[in-house]
């Protein structure tokens, strides 16, 4: 009877644990930028494995690097400035071959690049890939810095799995993102369009707060030749 009683509650739990897990992952999916992805992946991470530290490390295509895009526990300042190369350490291994990584010991680790003079020592480590199919976007990493920790099979599954909702909410994020810059902005230049500046001046024009709002008009001599020479 007690192993009946058990059996059901393990049945029961795990239930539990698949729909919070569902919910999470609809809530990720269901954001509309990258910013808010990255937010709300942390907190699904922080809600399921509670250590002193996790980020996301996203890849700049353009430098073939991880830029530090969101963190909790680490020094303010310091999202948007940190990036690996994209072979480097633990983090580009797990980038490369996107299998994750469980790092108990940092010190018994040969790739682990140790933490710049004046940051807190980092012990241990559990490092997931974001990837869509093939396509690699990042890494997950979570890391202790007040002690050594071996992140369980079960917590290792739920960050694979929050990965898989975060990778692709964050490409679609950023398909969003990029068609939403097309629609707003001169292909050649990268400047606003009209359809902008309308868009923008009725929000301003609505503003419940009622600031004071000014336009300057200038008109360039000429102009014309310079877009017939260098191209509209």
């Amino acid at each position: 009877e007690l192993s009946r009683a058990a059996d059901e509650l393990t049945r029961t739990a795990s239930n539990i644990q698949s729909v919070a897990m569902f919910g999470i992952g609809a809530l990720i999916s269901s954001s509309k930028n990258i910013e808010e992805t990255l937010g709300l992946t942390l907190d699904a991470i922080e809600d399921i494995v509670k250590s002193d530290r996790c980020s996301i490390l996203l890849l700049d295509f353009g430098t073939r690097e991880l830029v530090l895009r969101a963190a909790r526990g680490m020094r303010a300042g310091m999202v948007g400035k940190l990036r690996l190369k994209a072979d480097q350490g633990i983090a580009g291994e797990v980038l490369k071959t996107g299998i994750p990584k469980n790092v108990p010991d940092t010190d018994l680790e040969p790739m682990f690049v140790p933490s710049p003079k004046g940051y807190d020592k980092i012990r241990s480590m559990l490092v997931v890939p974001l990837m869509v199919r093939e396509k690699r976007l990042g890494v997950i990493n979570i890391s202790e810095v007040k002690g050594k920790r071996e992140f369980t099979p079960g917590e290792l599954e739920a960050i694979k799995l929050i990965a898989d909702y975060a990778a692709l909410a964050l490409e679609n994020a950023g398909i969003m993102e990029e068609k939403e810059r097309e629609a707003t902005t001169d292909g050649l230049t990268g400047l606003y369009n009209y359809r902008y500046f309308w868009e923008e001046l009725l929000n301003l024009i609505k503003d419940e707060k009622h600031q004071p709002l000014s336009l300057i008009w200038m008109d360039l001599d000429h102009f014309k030749e310079y877009n017939d020479v260098f191209g509209h």
